[in-house]
């Protein structure tokens, strides 16, 4: 844009401006991932800033060009944004499980994942069978099947409803456009 003085004289708002934004939002996301409440919301502040400066400056893009499709890419901007497809999410690490504070529930955490829109997390349905593992032996039947508990975007949850007393399994996946995600390790815990 820079380049193109003659179309674009005073970018508002002004690039430098931007350009602090930008490098504000990636010291905040480096900051998000280690986890915490407080680092999410600073995340989230640093990206509705950006996210308004981008929208004002498109804004601008738009006025000072009057839709002209040669002026807009002046500004090195697209008239129709070309998909940027993200990568699958790491495997989640880190699911804990444990009883809750009320009957019938289990409370659960995990790190947070790159790449992640929201998460998976699934509960082993069963009569009693514990779901197959590595000590399964080969051609031996089980009983039931992994079924959808929550799809949140959150680290946490507390699973409500279950039997007091009752042991279960969990195993959560991040996901995004590109899919499904490895699913994390299991995690059991009896309800309280």
């Amino acid at each position: 844009m820079e380049a193109n003085a003659d179309v674009y004289a005073t970018p508002e708002p002004p690039l430098a401006e931007i350009d602090t934004a930008v490098g504000a939002l990636a010291a905040a996301e480096s900051e998000a991932i280690k986890g915490g409440t407080d680092r999410t919301v600073a995340r989230n502040a640093r990206l509705a800033e950006l996210t308004d400066l981008m929208n004002r400056l498109v804004d601008y893009v738009q006025l000072t060009s009057g839709g002209d499709p040669e002026k807009i890419a002046k500004a090195g901007m697209d008239t129709r944004r070309p998909p940027s497809p993200w990568p699958l999410p790491a495997q989640v690490q880190n699911l804990q499980a444990r009883p809750g504070t009320n009957p019938g529930t289990v409370v659960l955490t995990w790190d947070a994942t790159q790449y992640k829109r929201t998460y998976v997390l699934e509960v082993w349905v069963a009569g009693g069978i514990a779901p197959p593992d590595d000590t399964t032996s080969p051609g031996a039947t089980t009983e039931g099947s992994w079924e959808v508990l929550v799809i949140q975007g959150k680290r946490e949850h507390e699973a409500v409803g279950l039997t007091t007393g009752k042991n279960y399994r969990f195993r959560v996946a991040a996901q995004n456009s590109a899919g499904l995600g490895p699913y994390s390790d299991e995690a059991q815990s009896v309800a309280r």
